[in-house]
């Protein structure tokens, strides 16, 4: 359940229908939970009520020779990376195991939880951290070509800086990868109607923006016309809980507008999408808890999570000492030096 709105109709669903149980699952509601729980505290007087909580997530994935022959075709591999991931249960038993993750493993996460999307079924969204140099863009990239070229869903990257958006595209070019864009203030009006062009035309499969330019769209259509997103990703993610509270107010609002913009695509398309985030920094609990803040504001459903491993082992920092000289060479400094 959503919001408000959703309670109310989940209250005339039990009036017409009258069922002896009921199973809510209320792990992603992102209203006032206090109050929620409180509606149905009332409500389970007359009927029994159990409420639910999706299994816990296990590392595991499947296998698809796409996901590799896409690798090979635009950056040259044969074999995904790993990098070390922090095992989130064990965590918050108080233990620190690591674990080695594939970019295969995220990929996989991501394409299946928007195919679950499309076939209605329950979904979560994807939370990652990880490293630099560790191939975030690489993990959500291969899943935007993959959409594309089976589903025909666009994916929308939200970046906050415009030299990042436009090394993105210009190294996907390089990599012989023609479907992505940019629009952003550096862009004319000319070329930014040639772009939303190849954008409803399906030139264009992987859209980088940033939020001002979604937020200043009142209506999506305008800038994808009916193209169906399958993806949105947040990188760079940390901005949301930092940037959102101090010069850049759009990323304040960025989790509601993306809230509206599932429920308008659910309505037409008759499903909505999946959020994914990347940064290489995210608290994780404490005073400072980026990670529940970040889920919060941007109304994450239930996000399968990857929390990177935090020492780099391949970064060295090695500290010279100079001797210094004391002897009448080092001038003595003092007022009388200084002209009054």
């Amino acid at each position: 359940m959503q919001e408000e709105a959703d309670f109310v109709a989940f209250i005339r669903a039990i009036i017409y229908t009258l069922p002896d149980k009921i199973f809510v699952r209320t792990y992603n509601y992102i209203g006032d939970k206090e109050k929620f729980h409180a509606h149905l505290k009332l409500l389970a007087a007359q009927i029994q009520i159990f409420c639910v909580r999706p299994e816990k997530f296990k590392f595991g994935f499947e296998h698809r020779d796409d996901f590799t022959e896409i690798l090979k075709r635009h950056w040259g591999y044969d074999t995904f990376r790993t990098f070390k991931v922090y095992d989130l249960p064990s965590i918050d038993a108080g233990e620190k195991i690591i674990r080695d993750v594939s970019q295969e493993q995220i990929i996989f996460d991501i394409v299946q939880q928007v195919e679950n999307c499309m076939a209605g079924d329950n979904i979560q969204d994807i939370f990652v951290t990880a490293p630099t140099g560790a191939g975030k863009s690489v993990i959500f990239q291969i899943p935007a070509i993959y959409l594309a070229e089976k589903y025909n869903l666009l994916t929308i990257v939200i970046s906050p800086l415009i030299g990042l958006m436009n090394d993105q595209v210009k190294n996907l070019t390089l990599k012989n990868y023609r479907q992505a864009e940019t629009i952003n203030s550096d862009i004319s009006p000319i070329l930014k109607e040639q772009i939303v062009e190849k954008i409803t035309s399906g030139a264009c499969d992987i859209l980088y923006i940033s939020p001002e330019t979604l937020l200043s769209r009142s209506d999506v259509e305008q800038l994808i016309g009916d193209r169906t997103i399958g993806l949105v990703v947040i990188d760079e993610a940390h901005i949301v809980t930092t940037w959102g509270k101090q010069f850049r107010p759009d990323y304040w609002y960025l989790g509601d507008h993306i809230k509206k913009l599932r429920k308008i695509q659910s309505n037409r398309k008759g499903h909505s999408f999946i959020i994914a985030t990347f940064t290489a920094t995210a608290i994780y609990r404490g005073v400072e808890d980026m990670y529940n803040e970040t889920i919060a504001a941007l109304h994450l459903r239930e996000p399968i999570t990857y929390l990177g491993y935090v020492k780099r082992g391949d970064i060295e920092i090695k500290i010279d000492k100079t001797p210094f000289d004391k002897g009448e060479n080092v001038p003595n400094l003092n007022w009388r030096n200084f002209p009054t």
